[in-house]
Order: C-alpha cells, then sequence, then structure tokens
C-alpha cells in the first residue's frame, strides 16, 4: 500500500469492527462465543481470491490491490466466513507484509476458526509493526481468556484500556475475567460496559450479573 500508517479511515474502522462482533469471549456460563459462526463454504474463499486478482489491475483510482482484499475480507468476517477472510488476508499480506492492520485482520479470521495459536501469532506481529494496535491487543487478550489464562487476560485487557478507556470490547473482556476469578471488580467493570456498549446480549448479561449483587 502507498501508505503504511494507515489504509485510510473507512478501512481502519472495519478492521477495527472485527473486534467488536462477538467473537471475543464467551460468557462465563458457557464455552461457545455468544454468537454461533455459520459454517463457512472453503469454495468462496477462492471466488474472492480470484475476484480480487480480476480486479487488481483495473482499480487505479479505487484502491490497491491489498486495500480491495482487505474490504473483501472485511465483507466476508461480517457475514460470518471467516475461511474466505483468512485467505483474503493472506491475498493482502503479500501485497503489503508490513501493515499492522492486516496481521490483525488475519489473526481475527484465524481466531474465529480458533486456531490460536496461529491467531496469536498474527497478533503478535502485528504489535511489532505497531504497538498502538487495538484490535490485536484485544485478540491476544480474547486468546488468554478462551484459553483459560485468566489472569493474564486481566492484564492484557487492562494494558488494552489504557489506550482506550472507553472500548466496550476491552471492558466486557476485562468484567467477565474478574468475574471468572472472583475478583469483586467485575461489578464496577460491567458498569463501565454498560455506559459505552451498544444494547445486546452482552449488556443484558451485564444488567443480570448487577442486578443480583
Amino acid at each position: 500500500m502507498k501508505n503504511k500508517d494507515g489504509v485510510g479511515a473507512a478501512l481502519a474502522a472495519a478492521a477495527v469492527v472485527l473486534m467488536l462482533g462477538g467473537w471475543l469471549l464467551a460468557r462465563p456460563e458457557k464455552k461457545a462465543p455468544p454468537g454461533a459462526v455459520a459454517p463457512a463454504d472453503p469454495a468462496s474463499a477462492a471466488v474472492l481470491a480470484n475476484r480480487v486478482a480480476m480486479h487488481s489491475s483495473t482499480t487505479a483510482g479505487k484502491g490497491t490491490p491489498a486495500e480491495l482484499a482487505l474490504s473483501l475480507g472485511n465483507a466476508c468476517m461480517e457475514r460470518g466466513d471467516p475461511v474466505a477472510a483468512e485467505e483474503l488476508y493472506r491475498a493482502a499480506l503479500v501485497q503489503d507484509p508490513g501493515l499492522s492492520i492486516l496481521h490483525s485482520a488475519l489473526g481475527a479470521s484465524l481466531h474465529l476458526q480458533k486456531k490460536f495459536s496461529e491467531a496469536g501469532a498474527s497478533y503478535r506481529r502485528a504489535l511489532e509493526l505497531d504497538a498502538t494496535n487495538l484490535s490485536a491487543q484485544v485478540g491476544v487478550a480474547g486468546i488468554a481468556s478462551e484459553t483459560g489464562h485468566h489472569d493474564e487476560a486481566v492484564t492484557l485487557f487492562q494494558k488494552a484500556l489504557q489506550q482506550a478507556p472507553d472500548e466496550p470490547v476491552a471492558l466486557w473482556g476485562l468484567a467477565v475475567n474478574y468475574q471468572l476469578l472472583h475478583d469483586p471488580r467485575a461489578a464496577e467493570t460491567f458498569r463501565r460496559y454498560l455506559v459505552v456498549a451498544p444494547p445486546s446480549d452482552k449488556t443484558e448479561y451485564a444488567k443480570r450479573q448487577l442486578a443480583v449483587r
């Protein structure tokens, strides 16, 4: 890409959406994430990857091939197809391997497939390239939580919140991990979460937890 410090506001915002889509953490009462991901059709990955190649020479003024791949990958994530998204993000990284946001996007697609080791490596690479990459910070924390390392997850979510104090996903993750550790700070963190989070099954869960106290 021409500018390695940012793909542009729209694409950057779309990539951050990946970490806000409910894939991050299970509620304490069950192991699976709150929103089930629809089974991916592996063939769709090849179709969309081919579309990137077909358009790569005809997108002058409409973004680079890597930008197109990132945009299409984000669309795949939004419709619940992380396999197709993974292929597209990998295609984008061939074009621009030094862009942090692409590595965190790839990490998110792998995370959704529960390929935790690969996802963690992608998130860490994203952070090597840009230590302020919030989606990568939250992604690493989410993996720690999902793999049962709750003390580590608390530390990582706290670090993310130092950068973005009102980030709903990080507040949710911190509150849930406090709760799993029987830490009384869970209640206050759920309250902070409810101030900034849009209505969802998670906000209803937070309200229930506060109501029983």
